[in-house]
């Protein structure tokens, strides 16, 4: 796939301790001596090798990433559904979302059906930090916090990351494998 930024600079630092990401996974730190990048740099790629030197991107903006996500609720859809979206308005932009359907609970320890939906942000997040910030909106709304019991317990909302790309038709266009998912994304493409 090809990464969604320009690479105008490749550079290797040692050590890599001297590296600082910020918790949107851009450079935050240099090294002292070095001149400081625009504003807008991010950290597109980084590895880390036995020597612990970090090989690293710089490029010419934000990483804007899209990602579809999937949100599906059986406890006060009506009302957490919209709680996720306007929390999710804060990581990055939603370029499109479809329209919520209902749909039977999969498993015998759900009490109620589901209401499910799918969206795309438009994030600079890198996916380890938005995935950390998708569970705080779930304990936020009222999910427990993330523990192996919980995944087979009705939800007041649940947050997926399904697909990442670089732009908003084709998150849309992703192969999902989750049936719930699957005839919402059939439902959305049918509009």
């Amino acid at each position: 796939m090809t990464p969604p930024c320009t690479i105008i600079n490749e550079a290797i630092i040692k050590p890599a301790g001297q590296i600082k990401t910020n918790d949107r996974g851009g450079i935050s730190h240099f090294f002292p001596n070095w001149p400081q990048p625009q504003a807008g740099l991010c950290l597109d790629s980084l590895r880390c090798n036995t020597d612990a030197d970090a090989c690293f991107f710089l490029t010419d903006k934000y990483c804007m990433r899209c990602y579809l996500l999937g949100l599906g609720s059986n406890l006060e859809p009506h009302k957490h559904l919209p709680g996720a979206i306007t929390e999710l308005a804060h990581l990055g932009r939603i370029t499109a979302q479809s329209p919520v359907v209902t749909t039977a609970p999969v498993g015998d320890t759900f009490h109620h059906e589901f209401c499910n939906q799918l969206l795309v942000l438009e994030s600079d997040l890198l996916p380890g930090p938005l995935k950390q910030r998708l569970q705080h909106i779930e304990v936020k709304l009222g999910r427990e916090p993330k523990n192996p019991g919980r995944k087979t317990k009705d939800r007041t909302i649940d947050i997926d990351i399904l697909a990442t790309a670089n732009t908003a038709e084709e998150c849309r266009q992703a192969t999902l494998e989750e049936p719930y998912y699957l005839r919402v994304q059939q439902q959305w493409q049918a509009l």
